[in-house]
């Protein structure tokens, strides 16, 4: 049993790290920058790149 919650504590680790690893590609944005919003954009490909807080989120385009 203590090795299924091992696995499950392992999965869910690498799906956290994942995530966290494809938001981050990009620089911080800084709200003092009068050019963060085209800056964001590029770094996401121009697919919709948004500042939320102090890091740069990538839209899903479909």
């Amino acid at each position: 049993m203590k090795f299924l919650y091992g696995v499950i504590l392992i999965a869910l680790f690498l799906t956290v790290m994942t995530a966290t690893l494809s938001e981050a590609r990009c620089g911080p944005c800084f709200t003092t920058d009068p050019q963060t919003q085209a800056k964001c954009s590029e770094c996401c490909g121009r697919k919709g790149g948004v500042c939320k807080g102090p890091q740069c989120i990538c839209g899903i385009q479909y």
